[in-house]
């Protein structure tokens, strides 16, 4: 756990003189430097399950969209983990002092990222192929197909790739390391700077990004990881019912493989996905999948 990752100067909630934007970019750092925002163990090569319709317009189009963190399809999103860290951080018995401040400023930050703030934009994927469920939802009743998308390139667009954490020890250590910066944090960061519209968003933004990796352990055999990115909702669009962000990547060097999913005509889905891949320009591998699908609803 980190108690102390700033030297302290000057009182609590005083800034030491230094400016909120340095102090919350460098509090955003730590984070990823301690494996909370970081990819330390991910794959090369994780995979995003769709159709066959929804993954050929990706590569025609070399668009793929991002959803917006407070409108995932889990209900729970976000509110779980606000509610674990609201639990392990408790309301502090005496007014005044510091940790009424961190306590204060933290309930703001979070009311205005799950109620207020929309800006962190996800993209859903998994490092478990063998998956039913998955399949059963996203993946066309296990007739469509997964991205097999690389890491590295999306991360340098300027997102970070975080997996999901899904047990309470996992869950436990990201928040109190978590809580360890941003108690640093409030300790060098003015506390007029959280009702800014920069530092109050940027502060929601990293509370959020957090938040969003804590997951009901349900859902643990999807092995999920994030690409999260910082998008207002000025750069998206309305697509149906949600809000969305288009984000424009180049398929020669984002998507790696083509994997076919468990159900249907293997061998016939590998031969359209090779004729794509030559009508396209591309290079991505093509590969099936097998597993049953037994026990999601869904025949052989």
């Amino acid at each position: 756990m980190i108690e102390q990752p700033f030297e302290a100067k000057g009182r609590p909630g005083d800034g030491g003189g230094e400016r909120p934007v340095d102090l919350i970019q460098h509090a955003t750092q730590l984070l990823s430097d301690q494996g909370l925002r970081g990819h330390q163990d991910a794959p090369d090569v994780l995979w995003h399950v769709t159709d066959a319709k929804a993954a050929r317009d990706i590569l025609e189009s070399g668009e793929i969209w991002m959803s917006d963190l407070t409108s995932m399809d889990d209900p729970e999103e976000i509110a779980l983990g606000a509610k674990l860290l609201r639990d392990k951080w408790p309301r502090p018995e005496r007014a005044g002092d510091h940790a009424t401040v961190v306590f204060e400023t933290l309930d703001t930050v979070l009311h205005r990222a799950i109620v207020g703030l929309r800006g962190l934009k996800c993209l859903s994927m998994t490092a478990r192929l063998e998956n039913a469920l998955l399949w059963a939802t996203y993946g066309a009743r296990g007739r469509g197909c997964a991205l097999g998308i690389d890491r590295k390139y999306f991360e340098d667009l300027g997102g970070t790739i975080s997996r999901a954490r899904y047990s309470v020890q996992d869950q436990d250590d990201l928040l109190d390391r978590f809580k360890g910066i941003y108690c640093a944090l409030m300790l060098r960061l003015p506390k007029c700077s959280v009702d800014t519209d920069w530092s109050g968003r940027a502060l929601s933004n990293l509370s959020l990004d957090v938040l969003s990796r804590i997951k009901h352990f349900a859902y643990e055999s999807e092995r999920e990881w994030r690409l999260v990115l910082d998008r207002d909702d000025s750069q998206c669009q309305q697509r149906g019912s949600k809000c969305v962000f288009v984000l424009s990547f180049d398929a020669s060097k984002a998507i790696r493989e083509v994997v076919i999913g468990p159900c249907g005509d293997k061998a016939a889905n590998i031969e359209r996905w090779r004729g794509h891949r030559e009508e396209l320009g591309l290079s991505y591998d093509v590969r099936s999948v097998d597993f049953s699908m037994r026990g999601a609803g869904t025949p052989p």
